[in-house]
């Protein structure tokens, strides 16, 4: 998933409890009283108002009227811009008619915090003087803006988002709208209707909070197989991912048998220098047996705060079981991996995370030292990655291109959509690349793909990639969470979107297997008896040794077809780069 960094959640140590008392609220924004509580306002807006209008100045800031948490932030509909603030998971300010918000979804604010803009002109929800605009304070309306402001009692609401789902379907509607928001209104009515029938009758008992998650989970993942609701544990898990580091002990592991099987221990890491190896089986941690544990449970366990230490004890083939103390320490993912094939660097990336751009120019950095003028290129390795952040794309490869687009998102609104550049300054000054690709190369990775292809600056080959060409972004939503939403759709430097298309390659290997087949020995001119003996031409200058250009570890190229087609070649424009 290419997705962007969530909005921070860090709550305040100084917000208050909602007061009893109405009165200590703030107006969230200076101006004039333009319609009151239970008035009929102007325009076509049918029924009195539940909240004021402000008339307020163009540009005015609009600032939270007490302390709470931001629960929805964005483009609702005809309303255009709408915030709404929970106070106390009950209590919610509503505010409507901004031009621009200046807050997110999950934040936290304070009373008199600005939190949003005013547009130059025209009418917030409620129309304007003039009657007749009712675009949610969009700036092509006439008169001075206004701001509409609503305190709102959520009796019924569960969750941050189930409250902001009732606010923005209870805003006051105008004549055009009326019968869309009361369909609406209806169907959300069905479903309370479902969600109190199955809290009531069904065979077991099923928490509120269980029931709702599912309700969301199902929304989300209805509308494409890469939305969804993740709980807190799951975002938590998502955020360690995408940070590439967290406190534990350095080892990738598995589950076999109900025990934890060591598949490796990460180098330089607490379990490597504690004598861990790669195929012991952990079956207690902290004298605790691990039987009954699921492999996420297990590692839960095994990680924790930096500094503290945890015993496993450790079955190791034939010896008898015994105890490892092992202190945690910041573990750092490993997203890039890299070693020399003869004069060529092999550069393997497995996922888009925070250490992925460090890793790969200490790489480059480390190909450059080891091989000095006789660096031929690299072979960017994307096989079978899924993914992950999209600015991280976005860096691989810009430090490959010189200038020009490396890929422009579009939303669903065009002030949605952006474009990244690539800066000046290539890591390999021009020496030739190649991508290999496969069917579980997605998203980020197509995105490196098609920018190296589209201009030119790489030979992709391989198999066609997966063909994810959406942008999810993931959006918190307090405690209960967070929801991976697309937002976008990615197009490569040339215009092209691969949404269920992919990367096609511009030469096709498939995976396959090379072996040297045994044949009767052939007789050579070496053979011939009277054959003329060779002689030596003098040289100018020192050839090329071609034998050593060719040579390449048998053993990988027994094992990786695709990746020693990818170095033959590479080899091949090197030696042709030379002799021009």
């Amino acid at each position: 998933v290419a997705s962007l960094p969530a909005a921070p959640l860090a709550k305040p140590g100084s917000v208050r409890p909602f007061p009893s008392v109405r009165d200590s609220l703030r107006l969230p924004v200076a101006g004039s009283l333009a319609v009151g509580f239970g008035e009929r306002p102007s325009g076509d807006i049918d029924g009195r108002a539940r909240g004021i209008y402000m008339e307020t100045r163009p540009g005015a800031q609009v600032v939270a009227p007490y302390d709470g948490q931001v629960a929805f932030a964005g483009r609702f509909r005809r309303y255009g811009l709408l915030l709404i603030i929970e106070h106390d998971g009950r209590y919610h300010s509503l505010l409507s008619g901004l031009e621009r918000i200046d807050a997110v979804v999950g934040q936290w604010v304070l009373a008199g915090e600005p939190v949003g803009v005013m547009g130059q002109r025209g009418g917030g929800l409620g129309g304007d003087t003039d009657g007749g605009n009712t675009d949610g304070g969009s700036a092509a309306g006439r008169g001075a803006p206004r701001l509409y402001y609503e305190l709102r009692l959520m009796r019924f609401a569960k969750t941050a988002v189930a409250a902001a789902i009732c606010a923005v379907v209870l805003l006051p509607a105008g004549a055009q709208a009326q019968e869309s928001d009361e369909e609406i209104f209806r169907q959300l009515k069905v479903f309370a209707d479902v969600f109190e029938r199955v809290r009531a009758e069904y065979v077991e008992e099923v928490g509120d909070e269980q029931l709702i998650e599912a309700a969301i989970q199902g929304m989300l993942s209805d509308l494409d197989p890469h939305s969804s609701y993740l709980d807190a544990d799951s975002f938590k898990d998502m955020q360690v991912q995408t940070r590439g580091e967290f406190g534990g002990l350095g080892i990738e592991v598995t589950m076999e048998n109900g025990v934890v099987k060591v598949v490796s221990p990460i180098d330089d890491t607490p379990a490597f220098r504690a004598g861990i190896e790669a195929g012991d089986l952990i079956t207690h941690i902290d004298g605790e047996p691990i039987v009954g544990l699921d492999l996420s449970e297990a590692v839960d366990l095994m990680r924790g705060p930096v500094g503290t230490s945890i015993s496993v004890t450790v079955r190791r083939g034939d010896e008898e079981p015994f105890d490892v103390t092992i202190e945690r320490d910041i573990i750092t993912v490993q997203s890039v991996r890299s070693r020399v094939e003869g004069d060529i660097g092999y550069l393997r990336v497995t996922a888009f995370n925070e250490q992925t751009m460090p890793g790969v120019e200490e790489a480059v950095a480390g190909f450059k030292e080891e091989l000095g003028d006789a660096f031929g290129g690299i072979v960017l390795d994307l096989r079978n990655n899924p993914g992950g952040l999209l600015d991280q794309a976005v860096s691989v490869s810009d430090a490959f291109l010189e200038r020009g687009e490396i890929v422009s998102t579009r939303g669903r609104y065009e002030e949605d959509s952006s474009r990244y550049n690539a800066r000046a300054g290539d890591l390999l000054e021009g020496l030739p690349m190649v991508v290999l690709i496969n069917g579980g190369s997605a998203s980020a990775s197509e995105i490196v793909a098609g920018a190296l292809q589209d201009h030119r600056r790489a030979i992709v080959m391989g198999t066609k990639s997966f063909g994810k060409g959406s942008v999810q972004t993931v959006m918190p939503l307090g405690s209960a969470g967070a929801m991976r939403l697309t937002t976008a759709r990615y197009y490569t430097p040339s215009g092209r979107s691969i949404q269920a298309k992919g990367i096609d390659p511009d030469i096709i290997v498939e995976r396959a297997r090379l072996e040297a087949i045994e044949g009767p020995e052939r007789r050579s001119e070496a053979d011939l008896r009277g054959r003329l003996e060779a002689e030596e031409a003098p040289l100018e200058g020192e050839a090329p040794d071609a034998e050593g250009a060719a040579e390449e570890p048998q053993d990988e190229a027994l094992v990786d077809y695709q990746l020693a087609r990818a170095l033959d070649l590479l080899r091949g424009l090197t030696l042709f780069s030379q002799r021009s």
